[in-house]
């Protein structure tokens, strides 16, 4: 049975439709994530599922029960699911105790303090629990957020956005803590973010949404490997997603001619084709095409070269020679193909 099953779903503001005859499952104890820009839907799907709007049409189900559909539907707080905002929602005039506490005291719970204290300890606050908000960082307020959500032992966990306020350093903490505390507790997940990275990192699978509809569906690896379309082919790892026309084993753009990599295949007439920066070789034959670019990123450089109005990202070793203006040779080694969009 799926924790979390949406049936067709829709939902309109006004003449602007933002969810799309969505359907979707959440495995039991499964971590999954929606992945997309602003806009996309996905924030607009994790609040169906929480109660906090009501899709205009179409069925979420929770655990096998329907809480929403034209017929029925059943109040956030009854429907056994933790949220954590990306605002943090802790309220400025409680302690830390009392913010997570409030779940429980508005159910009238028995063993409260040691509930809290333990939830406390599953994200390292168990010292702070008297502390104010103002008393503490963003990080620890996201802390508090996670076990105010965990407290109550919810069987879906909504997290929409929660580590997009915080740094680099403590995004990557807390990303970990996520991680930590779902294998400690094996609660189901459900992850609104645009930060691919996140979501790669801590789904089992990945749900990347555009204007309203999932373009694909499925493992980590499968989106960044094998993506079923353009879009996520550029959004996922940021391919370079180029258009032009195959003619007899070749790709022609802009007056530039590239082999298709590893024996590829295409019909002749216009094609898409998605290329990785890591995927793009410098001085190994092809076209040459002039450096728009180059930004030094530690480990490895990202070079621009011009493509017409286009622009193709490579990376390559970090003490390459190669300067700004200066052309060269560029080939791919691997490519995916979509056809003509």
């Amino acid at each position: 049975m799926a924790a979390v099953e949406l049936q067709e779903i829709e939902k309109s503001f006004g003449p602007t439709a933002v969810v799309k005859r969505l359907s979707l499952e959440v495995k039991e104890h499964e971590l999954l994530a929606l992945l997309g820009p602003s806009g996309c839907g996905k924030t607009t799907t994790l609040r169906m599922i929480a109660g906090l709007e009501r899709p205009d049409r179409g069925v979420v189900r929770l655990g096998g029960r329907v809480v929403d559909d034209q017929a029925s539907f059943t109040q956030p707080e009854q429907r056994g699911l933790g949220m954590v905002f990306q605002s943090y929602a802790v309220w400025p005039h409680k302690s830390v105790f009392e913010n997570v506490a409030y779940p429980l005291q508005l159910r009238r719970e028995g063993g409260l303090e040691a509930k809290v204290m333990e939830a406390l300890g599953w994200v390292r606050l168990a010292a702070l629990a008297q502390r104010r908000p103002h008393e503490l960082s963003g990080g620890q307020l996201q802390r508090v957020a996670l076990a105010r959500a965990l407290v109550g032992r919810p069987k879906v966990l909504l997290l929409d956005e929660p580590l997009s306020n915080l740094d680099v350093a403590l995004r990557e903490e807390l990303r970990g803590e996520i991680a930590s505390l779902r294998a400690k507790l094996g609660t189901t997940m459900v992850l609104v973010t645009h930060d691919q990275g996140e979501a790669l990192a801590l789904a089992d699978r990945v749900a990347v949404m555009n204007k309203g509809v999932i373009e694909q569906l499925a493992a980590p690896a499968e989106i960044y490997g094998e993506p079923a379309t353009p879009f996520v082919a550029g959004f996922v790892g940021g391919a370079n997603v180029l258009e032009g026309v195959a003619r007899d084993g070749r790709f022609f753009i802009e007056g530039h001619a590239f082999e298709l990599p590893g024996g590829a295949k295409a019909e002749n007439g216009p094609l898409t084709i998605a290329v990785r920066s890591e995927d793009v070789a410098i001085g190994a034959g092809g076209p040459e095409l002039a450096l728009q670019a180059k930004l030094f990123l530690g480990s490895t450089t990202e070079y621009r070269f011009a493509l017409g109005p286009q622009v193709l990202r490579a990376t390559g070793p970090a003490k390459d020679a190669l300067q700004p203006s200066q052309p060269a040779a560029v080939s791919f080694r691997a490519a995916r193909l979509f056809g003509a969009r």
